[in-house]
């Protein structure tokens, strides 16, 4: 009755009473919350199978490349921030305890009474933070786990973010829209199997037309639409595209974007639109055993107006050779997890150069 959104009156556990007490006695000894990974990225993993999640470009970010984004993103209390490929949630959950532990933090030191710091967490959890995921069931999971953590479920909703904005239920259009967010961070969907061909949702987009390099000048022009894209791409402008002036993305993209000649046409896109602020090469091991997809995070200021552009500015860079496990996911003892380490270093960074997120 208090989580219609997460639980539907249809829905029955239909365990008899032993197995629910031996599910009850084999899970109360772990905290689920202070767990040092997604524990529900990685259920799924295991539950859903590697068929169904490969076909769909699900593949969970691990928590120590979300914690590095969390701390190098440097979230404020009145930020209002979205994941627009929330899964299961791992990004929000580790945005949300990071952004109430400085809203706690700050009003401390004023002498805030413990029930108004409390009150206040909420209020940043139902107003700042948002999440879409268009699978129904990872919807709900992250509702579920946005309410464990103590609220912010009402943000988050089940839709194609890629979709027109105006195709969406009024409800999410009612919390939801473009030009309007401080901070996005995600992980979009990505594999060369998933195409969208919708007409409608591919106009919405500079990068779902096709595009030609002049041999001369070495410009991307823009041609005619195309039959269909990779929702990766798309994700890329639909990102920007949630930003108001001046925000800023973290996106975990594969190294495609980066490298490949023929995609040039999305680099330019980022630097037309916004400030590179830092680049980060994660190791191939990352995200095995579930792909082998080598991916890289970038992190990008939306420019605020045709002044922003013409700045010169510094780049973060680094490479991370080690990401705690192997390539079969089993934990390697004694080895040092160097995406562990970049978020310390850029913000080192940030204060030798001034550099503004």
């Amino acid at each position: 009755e208090r989580y219609p959104d997460v639980i539907e009156k249809d829905d029955n556990i239909i365990l008899d009473s032993n197995s629910i007490a031996y599910v009850v006695g084999q899970l109360q000894r772990y905290c689920l919350l202070e767990a040092t990974r997604d524990a529900v990225g990685d259920a799924f993993e295991v539950f859903i199978g590697h068929a169904l999640k490969g076909a769909q470009g699900q593949f969970f970010t691990p928590k120590n490349v979300v914690k590095m984004i969390v701390d190098m993103m440097n979230i404020q209390t009145n930020e209002k921030v979205i994941d627009p490929f929330c899964g299961s949630g791992g990004f929000l959950v580790e945005a949300l305890k990071n952004v109430w532990n400085k809203s706690e933090t700050i009003n401390n030191e004023l002498g805030w009474p413990e029930r108004e710091i409390e009150i206040e967490k909420q209020k940043i959890a139902i107003e700042n933070f948002r999440g879409i995921d268009k699978d129904e069931f990872l919807s709900k999971v992250c509702k579920a786990q946005m309410a464990i953590l103590g609220d912010g479920r009402g943000g988050v909703f089940c839709e194609n973010s890629l979709d027109l904005p105006e195709r969406w239920q009024f409800k999410t259009q009612d919390k939801i829209g473009l030009n309007k967010f401080d901070v996005v961070i995600t992980n979009p969907p990505y594999g060369s199997k998933i195409k969208i061909d919708d007409k409608e949702i591919l106009q919405q987009y500079d990068v779902g037309l096709k595009w030609k390099k002049d041999k001369k000048t070495g410009e991307w022009i823009k041609e005619k639409l195309r039959e269909n894209d990779t929702p990766q791409n798309l994700a890329i402008e639909r990102c920007m595209q949630f930003l108001k002036p001046g925000g800023r993305m973290a996106l975990v993209l594969p190294d495609g974007i980066y490298g490949n000649d023929s995609l040039g046409y999305i680099r330019k896109y980022l630097i037309d639109n916004g400030r590179v602020i830092a680049v980060i090469d994660l190791p191939k091991e990352t995200f095995m055993p579930h792909t082998s997809t080598k991916t890289t995070v970038i992190i990008v200021h939306k420019y605020k107006d045709e002044m922003d552009k013409k700045k010169i500015y510094p780049v973060f860079l680094a490479v991370c050779e080690t990401c705690g496990h192997d390539r079969r996911g089993n934990i390697v003892e004694n080895e040092e997890d160097d995406i562990a380490k970049v978020a310390e270093e850029f913000n080192n960074w940030r204060n030798k150069y001034g550099v503004e997120l």
